[in-house]
């Protein structure tokens, strides 16, 4: 994967990042790898050898040369998933310390109201089994 391949990968990983609206440095960090591998990889200098799977993953495309892998309602969820993370983060960082503070209050009672609602099964389960013994 060196010379022209490499460059038509780089091609590839850019235009795909510029449609999934990334930033090189948010693909880097969804990637786990530095910002400036992202640019070595689209300017053609390296092969993201290493990182291929979790670059095709983020990017939802095969970059091996094979066929162009389908993408799942898996992959779609973590896409809007992770677009919608992102977003969530952008507006956070636009609230006042007071409202950011607001958010966060809210945020933990709806995560003790998720957990109370996974236990709840949990509960009749157990009532259940001590009815039959």
């Amino acid at each position: 994967m060196m010379g022209r391949m490499a460059t038509d990968i780089g091609a590839a990983i850019r235009a795909r990042r510029q449609q999934l609206r990334l930033t090189q440095r948010e693909l880097a960090e969804r990637v786990g790898v530095h910002p400036s591998s992202v640019v070595n990889w689209e300017k053609g200098r390296h092969p993201p050898d290493r990182n291929l799977g979790a670059l095709e993953e983020v990017l939802g495309i095969s970059l091996d040369g094979g066929e162009p892998r389908q993408r799942t309602s898996r992959d779609q969820m973590r896409e809007t998933l992770a677009q919608l993370e992102e977003a969530t983060r952008k507006l956070r960082a636009e609230l006042s310390d007071e409202a950011r503070a607001e958010l966060d209050r809210q945020d933990a009672i709806i995560e003790r109201k998720r957990g109370h609602i996974r236990a709840v099964p949990r509960e009749q389960q157990q009532e259940q089994q001590r009815k039959r013994a």
